[in-house]
Protein backbone atom coordinates (compact mmCIF):
# COMPACT_ATOMS: atom_id res chain seq x y z
CA UNK A 1 0.00 0.00 0.00
CA UNK A 2 1.35 3.42 -0.89
CA UNK A 3 0.37 6.90 0.20
CA UNK A 4 -0.80 9.54 -2.16
CA UNK A 5 1.39 12.55 -2.89
CA UNK A 6 -1.04 14.76 -0.91
CA UNK A 7 -0.72 12.47 2.13
CA UNK A 8 3.09 12.44 1.83
CA UNK A 9 3.11 16.25 1.61
CA UNK A 10 0.86 16.45 4.69
CA UNK A 11 3.22 14.13 6.65
CA UNK A 12 6.19 16.23 5.55
CA UNK A 13 4.40 19.43 6.61
CA UNK A 14 3.53 17.77 9.95
CA UNK A 15 7.19 16.90 10.58
CA UNK A 16 8.24 20.49 9.80
CA UNK A 17 5.63 21.78 12.27
CA UNK A 18 6.91 19.35 14.94
CA UNK A 19 10.42 20.76 14.49
CA UNK A 20 9.10 24.33 14.69
CA UNK A 21 7.13 23.58 17.87
CA UNK A 22 10.19 21.91 19.45
CA UNK A 23 12.34 24.95 18.65
CA UNK A 24 9.79 27.41 20.02
CA UNK A 25 9.34 25.28 23.15
CA UNK A 26 13.10 25.27 23.71
CA UNK A 27 13.25 29.07 23.42
CA UNK A 28 10.36 29.42 25.89
CA UNK A 29 12.07 27.13 28.38
CA UNK A 30 15.21 29.26 28.05
CA UNK A 31 13.11 32.34 28.84
CA UNK A 32 11.99 30.83 32.18
CA UNK A 33 15.34 31.65 33.78
CA UNK A 34 15.04 35.27 32.69
CA UNK A 35 11.44 35.39 33.94
CA UNK A 36 12.56 34.07 37.33
CA UNK A 37 15.15 36.87 37.55
CA UNK A 38 12.50 39.47 36.70
CA UNK A 39 10.15 38.00 39.31
CA UNK A 40 12.91 38.09 41.94
CA UNK A 41 13.72 41.70 41.09
CA UNK A 42 10.04 42.60 41.31
CA UNK A 43 9.83 40.93 44.71
CA UNK A 44 12.92 42.86 45.81
CA UNK A 45 10.97 46.06 45.39
CA UNK A 46 9.06 45.18 48.56
CA UNK A 47 10.08 47.91 51.03
CA UNK A 48 9.64 45.73 54.13
CA UNK A 49 11.86 43.01 52.66
CA UNK A 50 14.49 45.55 51.63
CA UNK A 51 14.40 47.16 55.06
CA UNK A 52 14.84 43.79 56.74
CA UNK A 53 17.75 42.92 54.48
CA UNK A 54 19.33 46.29 55.18
CA UNK A 55 19.00 45.83 58.96
CA UNK A 56 20.61 42.38 58.72
CA UNK A 57 23.50 43.81 56.72
CA UNK A 58 23.97 46.64 59.22
CA UNK A 59 24.02 44.11 62.09
CA UNK A 60 26.63 42.04 60.28
CA UNK A 61 28.73 45.11 59.61
CA UNK A 62 28.47 46.22 63.24
CA UNK A 63 29.42 42.78 64.48
CA UNK A 64 32.86 43.05 62.92
CA UNK A 65 33.73 46.59 64.02
CA UNK A 66 36.81 46.77 66.25
CA UNK A 67 34.88 48.11 69.27
CA UNK A 68 32.48 45.18 69.21
CA UNK A 69 35.25 42.66 68.67
CA UNK A 70 36.92 43.97 71.83
CA UNK A 71 33.63 43.75 73.74
CA UNK A 72 33.07 40.20 72.54
CA UNK A 73 36.59 39.24 73.59
CA UNK A 74 36.01 40.76 77.03
CA UNK A 75 32.73 38.88 77.32
CA UNK A 76 34.40 35.59 76.45
CA UNK A 77 37.15 36.25 79.03
CA UNK A 78 34.54 36.96 81.70
CA UNK A 79 32.64 33.84 80.75
CA UNK A 80 35.82 31.77 81.08
CA UNK A 81 36.60 33.40 84.44
CA UNK A 82 33.06 32.64 85.62
CA UNK A 83 33.46 28.99 84.69
CA UNK A 84 36.76 28.82 86.59
CA UNK A 85 35.18 30.50 89.62
CA UNK A 86 32.27 28.06 89.56
CA UNK A 87 34.71 25.13 89.48
CA UNK A 88 36.61 26.64 92.41
CA UNK A 89 33.34 27.15 94.31
CA UNK A 90 32.33 23.55 93.71
CA UNK A 91 35.71 22.30 94.95
CA UNK A 92 35.42 24.49 98.06
CA UNK A 93 31.90 23.20 98.71
CA UNK A 94 33.09 19.62 98.33
CA UNK A 95 36.02 20.24 100.70
CA UNK A 96 33.74 21.94 103.23
CA UNK A 97 31.30 19.03 103.11
CA UNK A 98 34.13 16.57 103.72
CA UNK A 99 35.44 18.69 106.60
CA UNK A 100 31.96 18.93 108.11
CA UNK A 101 31.50 15.16 107.88
CA UNK A 102 34.81 14.58 109.64
CA UNK A 103 34.71 17.32 112.30
CA UNK A 104 31.05 17.50 113.37
CA UNK A 105 30.94 14.01 114.86
CA UNK A 106 34.00 14.89 116.98
CA UNK A 107 32.39 18.11 118.22
CA UNK A 108 29.10 16.31 118.75
CA UNK A 109 30.79 13.76 120.97
CA UNK A 110 32.66 16.43 122.91
CA UNK A 111 29.56 18.58 123.40
CA UNK A 112 27.45 15.61 124.50
CA UNK A 113 30.21 14.69 126.98
CA UNK A 114 30.08 18.19 128.50
CA UNK A 115 26.28 18.10 128.56
CA UNK A 116 26.44 14.80 130.43
CA UNK A 117 28.98 16.28 132.89
CA UNK A 118 26.70 19.25 133.57
CA UNK A 119 23.73 16.89 133.92
CA UNK A 120 21.82 18.52 131.06
CA UNK A 121 18.62 16.72 130.14
CA UNK A 122 19.21 17.01 126.42
CA UNK A 123 21.86 15.86 124.00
Amino acid sequence: MSLSSDALAAVQTYRVKIAEVAEISGRLVDCNAQLDIVKEQAAADDLAALTGDFEKLKAQMTRYQQVNVALCDAYLLEKTAKTATERSRDRARHNLDQYRQQIFPTYETAINDYLRRFAASFR
